[in-house]
């Protein structure tokens, strides 16, 4: 009998190493995991148009979001194993993304977290994505950890990752 499919939401802050976990968990797992990255939309069209993710940024954020949308769609459909690869620093957004999410799906929130220095020398290290210093501190302002009255089945710290996941991926 087929385990229940996962959705695993990613949570934190910019910089903090989710798009590096996400990465790592679907080589690490060898799994058909569906990513859904707004980010990866957005840079593969700045190299498309041969400019910076921050040059092309403000033009293809709605596209991005319509795209991962529509990939959410279809895996939600074909129930798929997701990875979701947002900053989600809010109760409302991350319930407003898990709210088309089915019953039948395991939904884990993975929170994602780095000491405040080292995440401020990571943003300075991606070359062409620049995080203006007010929109940074507006989501530091606006970070919540996740709960599981959002409507998550579990909340776990990046750290527990392999040891809570195995089971349902492996």
């Amino acid at each position: 009998m087929r385990k229940r499919p996962v959705y695993i939401m990613l949570a934190g802050l910019p910089g903090a190493g989710k798009t590096t976990l996400r990465k790592t968990l679907v080589q690490v797992w060898h799994r058909d995991l569906r990513q859904l990255s707004t980010d990866d939309v957005i840079d593969a069209a700045a190299r498309e148009a041969r400019k910076t993710y921050s040059e092309v940024w403000a033009q293809e954020a709605k596209t991005a979001t319509w795209v991962i949308g529509a990939l959410k769609s279809d895996a939600l459909q074909d129930a798929a194993d997701i990875i979701h690869d947002q900053t989600n620093t809010t109760p409302t957004k991350r319930h407003d993304t898990l709210c088309d999410v089915p019953a039948n799906y395991f939904k884990v929130c993975i929170v994602v977290s780095a000491r405040e220095d080292v995440r401020q020398q990571r943003l300075l290290q991606r070359p062409g994505k620049v995080i203006p210093y007010e929109v940074d501190q507006n989501m530091q302002r606006m970070w919540r950890y996740p709960e599981l009255r959002e409507g998550f089945d579990a909340v776990i710290p990046s750290y527990l990752t392999s040891k809570v996941l195995r089971p349902w991926l492996v």
